[in-house]
């Protein structure tokens, strides 16, 4: 008789091996990714996505915060989520939705005030940028330091003993960097770090974000809403409804975005002219924000060259 248990056993491993791939095909597909029409949230240590009517559509905790405090966040050109993870000893963590894991790196003397909207972070290309401010102890240096992921997050510290709060990337692909004085801005080159212009903006306003036309968007410590001009004249505002914020966005539709202390995000349009909703997180803690949608500057890049993309999507 033909003994076919080798068959078998051949066949069960094969069974078993179809299985394990479908398995982690499966378990790939269910990867996480964020949708480019909604937004994230840092608070009270955990990020959340949420549509811009406020639904909640996922959450997940920030990894190694310790005994500090996630702050600011920002979604770079390849999907990467970065996130100004701490205060007096303050760490990137940057957060891969592919693999959903976390990768954590440092800087001698980076740091900034225990202060609940302060610790800002923008990204241009390969570079991430973070305020930095004097602090006690080892924390004295200030300026802003700039992370390049192309080499494994290597750190460098420019406009050092400059104390900033907060800083963006302008739709004109500029570095502005607010400093703690909370008036003058200071422009930079993201790529060359070199220093262009300050401009000294007409109100006091705890967070900047800058359009495509060169204009000025801040937000006050009363919750106003700020248009200033390229000169950092003011221009128009509008009361958000929301006291204490942590920062103000923008995005390439011209869709204004708020943060506040108490969880609460409300929504604009960059000409100051209404507002368009808003929401509460729940969690009663500062809350930081970021569009999911990003503009992705070539290195030829002009105002117009730009596409909307999710995490998951290839050029």
């Amino acid at each position: 008789m033909l003994n076919t248990s080798w068959l078998h056993c051949s066949l069960q491993r094969r069974l078993l091996q179809v299985g394990l791939i479908g398995l982690l095909f499966a378990m790939a597909a269910q990867a996480r990714t964020f949708d480019p029409d909604n937004i994230l949230v840092s608070s009270d240590n955990t990020i959340y996505e949420v549509t811009k009517a406020g639904v909640l559509v996922d959450s997940f905790p920030v990894d190694n915060v310790g005994s500090e405090v996630a702050r600011d966040l920002v979604i770079d050109e390849d999907g990467l989520l970065h996130v100004f993870n701490g205060t007096l000893f303050p760490k990137l963590s940057t957060y891969d939705p592919d693999t959903e894991t976390w990768e954590h790196n440092t800087f001698a003397g980076w740091s900034t005030a225990n202060q609940y909207s302060y610790g800002g972070i923008a990204t241009y290309g390969q570079y991430i940028f973070v305020t930095d401010m004097e602090t006690l102890g080892s924390g004295e240096p200030s300026g802003i330091v700039r992370f390049d992921k192309s080499d494994g997050y290597s750190a460098v510290r420019f406009s050092v003993g400059q104390g900033y709060i907060d800083l963006n990337i302008g739709l004109d692909g500029n570095l502005y960097a607010l400093q703690v004085g909370e008036h003058d801005t200071d422009v930079f080159d993201p790529v060359t770090m070199v220093y262009d212009k300050t401009v000294f903006i007409e109100s006091f306003v705890r967070g900047v974000s800058v359009n495509h036309i060169g204009q000025y968007l801040g937000v006050s410590l009363d919750g106003t809403m700020h248009r200033f001009s390229p000169l950092g004249f003011g221009e128009a505002s509008l009361p958000s409804q929301l006291n204490n914020p942590t920062e103000i966005d923008v995005n390439g539709a011209g869709l204004v975005m708020v943060g506040s202390i108490n969880g609460g995000v409300v929504f604009a349009d960059e000409t100051m002219n209404s507002r368009h909703g808003g929401f509460l997180i729940g969690t009663a803690e500062p809350s930081f924000v970021a569009f999911v949608d990003r503009i992705v500057f070539s290195d030829n890049f002009e105002y117009g060259d730009t596409r909307r993309w999710s995490l998951r999507v290839s050029d």
